[in-house]
């Protein structure tokens, strides 16, 4: 399902040319760090990358690590509420 190096090239499964072609939004959520490792792809989509912390890289004690995945969690959902809310609002008749 995902894009692996190879060559210069991305190798994808034969149905995932399918799925980009009636894509509107690829959306990417890759750390600040690893934005350049961020899978690329292919097709007229409109692309964003909304990069949030990446969860293997929080440390502390178990609990600490898990409130830092929650705070992700609920600023992806937010993200996502907001991104559908704009495009709703983009798409509706007056």
């Amino acid at each position: 399902m995902y894009g692996v190096p190879g060559g210069g090239q991305n190798y994808f499964p034969k149905w995932w040319s399918k799925v980009l072609a009636i894509s509107t939004y690829v959306i990417t959520v890759c750390s600040r760090d690893a934005e350049e490792r961020c899978p690329i792809f292919p097709g007229p989509s409109v692309r964003y990358n909304w990069p949030f912390d990446d969860p293997s890289s929080f440390s502390g004690t178990e609990a600490e690590i898990l409130e830092q995945t929650r705070v992700v969690r609920d600023a992806i959902k937010a993200q996502i509420a907001d991104f559908a809310r704009s495009i709703c609002e983009r798409h509706a008749t007056p």
